[in-house]
């Protein structure tokens, strides 16, 4: 009558839908479960948020605070540079006065 080959084809659909509808449930299951993860996910991020705001505040304040030390530092350094220039100029002049007052002595010591 052939009708034969399309009563093997039903039953290979036939599996192959119940085949699929077990893995459908399986699937199900597994979202049911991701759903349960995501959902624990979700409720953590929301109780950080507070702690991700104080971090926030936080690394502004370092980065203000880090602003100002190096503006201090660049201050301390031109200071240093200062005192470094005039401790300079104070051995010249204590060298040359030491040198005038050794060339003065030498002078009244070679007229005496």
């Amino acid at each position: 009558d052939g009708l034969e080959p399309v009563a093997e084809q039903s039953r290979e659909v036939d599996a192959a839908l119940v085949g699929t509808a077990s893995d459908l449930d399986d699937i199900q299951a597994a979202l049911a479960v991701l759903a349960g993860q995501l959902d624990v996910v979700a409720t953590d991020i929301v109780e950080l948020k507070p702690s991700f705001e104080a971090l926030g505040t936080t690394a502004t304040g370092l980065q203000a605070r880090a602003t100002a030390a190096s503006d201090r530092m660049y201050l301390d350094l031109w200071l240093m540079h200062i005192l470094i220039i005039a401790g300079g100029a104070l051995f010249v002049v204590i060298g040359v006065v030491l040198q005038r007052f050794a060339h003065a002595l030498a002078i009244s010591t070679a007229d005496a």
